[in-house]
């Protein structure tokens, strides 16, 4: 079996669901592949956490870009509903970050500063302020960050109704059929064959997250996405305890309307291995019981791990490939996969309808990987 489309897209996590709709919306004939079910991986895995400030230590392209990618959300959920008559939980409630030490309080006071500096909403709040936004936080908490831009959404959901956007507007969405190789022509890459047929297109795009440098063209070409396993858990207590994110060095507290607290999230280097362990839950457990104490007596619901395709230098990769043409390259989130899917979509759309984009990826491009073997390949 044999297709053509105007555009591939390779992998049905968040962000490439997101670029099949952004596609079809713009006028492409869109099929995406997907090995497994939509958003199995690492987009059902996170915790839906929108919260660009939260750990950033410069201003930079970066946050910008993360900036851009958070305020997309109201209008963007917006027109999902809209499209799918589908609601995705959110909340725009804000994040407390709030330090371990001493020492991790003189860097968060930095942080303000800067942030302040850079024109974001943001306050270096008292005791008695976290007690009244939050009164059941550890007592002896002294100091917190409050940023009240911060949002999270439920993750798992806006997947689902992205791929059913998408699938409203004529995408072709394939699941389990899982993508073998690119079909190539000298330099071009012309589509992809699966474990079905071939599918040939103008464009490809690679959003297959950690496990993108198995489809890559060639060994010497490939783009270094690495999986990074991340591990949660969920509680429910008996009443409401939190309202707000509640962010600390050693972990994380999201609070979802079904009356779950999400606990994250290791960040470790194991390979494709998705398995819980015991150290890391316990670890987990004892970070969220030295924010809250009173999770002591909640009931532990669930337990998950998802791989999260990290990158050298934890910056996502953004382009069109530095030696293929014909493919481009939407992966690499890491930890920023559900807040930057929107913005992510929306550049790429720009890229294959228009050949540019309306927000630099200079410092996103897969060229930053292969300056020296890129450079030997055209002078010889």
């Amino acid at each position: 079996m044999s297709k053509r489309f105007d555009a591939v897209v390779v992998g049905g996590g968040v962000i490439g669901c997101a670029v099949a709709y952004e596609l079809q919306k713009a006028g492409v004939k869109v099929v995406l592949l997907e090995r497994g079910t939509i958003g199995q991986e690492s987009s059902s895995a996170a915790a839906g956490m929108l919260a660009p400030n939260a750990e950033a230590d410069q201003d930079d392209e970066f946050l910008r870009l993360c900036l851009k990618g958070r305020a997309l959300f109201p209008r963007y959920l917006e027109e999902l509903e809209e499209r799918t008559s589908q609601r995705v939980e959110w909340h725009q409630s804000g994040l407390l970050r709030v330090p371990g030490s001493e020492e991790e309080a003189s860097v968060l006071a930095r942080r303000y500063q800067w942030q302040k500096e850079a024109g974001i909403r943001i306050q270096w709040i008292s005791p008695e302020e976290i007690r009244e936004l939050e009164p059941h936080l550890k007592p002896t908490t002294r100091h917190a960050l409050y940023l009240p831009d911060e949002a999270n959404l439920d993750n798992a959901q806006l997947t689902r109704v992205l791929a059913l956007a998408a699938r409203s507007r004529g995408a072709e969405i394939r699941e389990h059929e899982e993508v073998r190789a690119p079909i190539l022509d000298q330099r071009r890459v012309l589509g992809v064959t699966s474990t079905v047929g071939a599918y040939y297109s103008g464009t490809t795009i690679y959003a297959a997250g950690a496990w993108t440098t198995r489809i890559c063209p060639t060994e010497e070409t490939s783009i270094p996405v690495i999986p990074v396993r991340g591990q949660m858990l969920a509680l429910r207590a008996e009443h409401p305890l939190i309202s707000r994110i509640i962010y600390s060095r050693d972990g994380y507290l999201v609070p979802r309307s079904n009356g779950e607290i999400l606990v994250g999230a290791t960040v470790e280097w194991a390979g494709f291995d998705k398995r819980n362990t015991a150290g890391a839950l316990e670890r987990l457990l004892q970070a969220a019981l030295n924010l809250a104490p009173e999770l002591e007596s909640a009931t532990f619901t669930r337990a998950w791990a998802g791989l999260r395709p990290g990158t050298p230098d934890t910056l996502p990769i953004l382009g069109p490939d530095p030696f293929w043409q014909g493919l481009i390259h939407a992966t690499g989130h890491y930890r920023n996969g559900i807040l930057l899917s929107g913005i992510t979509a929306k550049l790429t759309a720009e890229l294959v309808v228009q050949g540019r984009t309306s927000f630099p990826l200079e410092a996103f491009s897969p060229d930053r990987f292969h300056v020296s073997a890129k450079t030997q390949s055209t002078t010889r």
